[in-house]
């Protein structure tokens, strides 16, 4: 294992946040959502926030991430809090994913488009929208530097919005 997992290993959350930050996140778009919506989490880390979405939404949360010790904390979360059946770990790249057109209703990366270089990130999740999210679904991203958290919210099929 190198230095860096190493050093990673067992932190609750890969950035900065809180399950009240993830909630007050979610809460911004809840109301586009339908009941049990299909949420994609990419980037899920230890996955701290994915356990809040399939908690707080009763939908069903695909967590990707390229580091399977990372999945296999938060399968062992996920079993300790009930959430199982709620959630989908997936050991993949960020930046190439493949799920079906319309498959989720939200997509969701909390503080880990830094993974896929600021530049670059942005423009993969937006790919990701016109593929896998349905028609009005949304997408929010967080982003924590300098002390200024940001947001982008898509509202319509052609507009996105950054808060």
């Amino acid at each position: 294992m190198s230095r860096f997992w190493r050093l990673r290993s067992g932190l609750p959350r890969e950035g900065p946040g809180s399950d009240e930050s993830t909630r007050k996140a979610l809460q911004s778009v809840a109301a586009s959502l339908p009941e049990a919506p299909r949420i994609l989490d990419v980037g899920c880390g230890p996955g701290m926030q994915t356990l809040v979405l399939a908690r707080e939404t009763g939908g069903h949360v695909t967590a990707v991430d390229r580091h399977q010790p990372f999945l296999d904390e938060l399968n062992r979360r996920g079993a300790r809090d009930g959430l199982t059946d709620r959630i989908t770990a997936v050991n993949a790249s960020m930046s190439a994913l493949d799920f079906p057109d319309g498959g989720f209703d939200l997509i969701w990366s909390e503080g880990a488009i830094y993974i896929m270089g600021f530049a670059g990130g942005p423009d993969t999740l937006r790919s990701l929208t016109s593929s896998c999210l349905r028609p009005l679904g949304g997408i929010t991203t967080t982003h924590r530097s300098n002390g200024v958290s940001t947001r982008q919210r898509r509202t319509s099929s052609d507009d996105a919005t950054d808060e």
